[in-house]
């Protein structure tokens, strides 16, 4: 199994689980570490170690941050980079969390295709509405 740690600024990793679980149920393996503003660095770096020492059992762990270059994203980074068997993606939204949540159960997935795949998620849930379809649209009426 692939364990999944959420992380992000504020309460960015509480509620962005706690949204996902809205739509997919219950994330197993999956923890959440948040970084509060009164939280010094030194003290989120060992609750993100803790938490991959936690999740240890799993055979591999996926990292998904909120900001490029923030301190979770750069913090988890270090761990990763010390580690084996783990990637880190920033960038994270809705639709791949959800997506990961379920591809990292697939047979023979890997954490490195599981990050390509975060990757390529993300950036396909980012959209602009575009009104001038939906005008087209109400003309295209009968």
């Amino acid at each position: 199994m692939i364990g999944m740690i959420i992380t992000g600024h504020g309460n960015f990793a509480s509620g962005l689980t706690s949204s996902a679980e809205w739509f997919i149920g219950n994330l197993d393996d999956c923890v959440t570490v948040d970084f509060h503003i009164q939280d010094a660095p030194e003290v989120f770096y060992d609750h993100l170690l803790a938490t991959v020492e936690f999740l240890s059992y799993c055979d591999s762990i996926i990292v998904l941050s909120d900001l490029v270059g923030g301190v979770p994203f750069q913090l988890s980074a270090q761990i990763a980079n010390e580690k084996k068997n783990m990637q880190v993606v920033g960038g994270t939204n809705m639709g791949m969390l959800i997506e990961i949540a379920v591809a990292r159960q697939e047979e023979g997935m890997t954490v490195e295709k599981l990050a390509d795949i975060a990757v390529q998620i993300g950036q396909q849930q980012v959209a602009k509405f575009n009104f001038d379809e939906v005008k087209d649209d109400e003309e295209n009426k009968i």
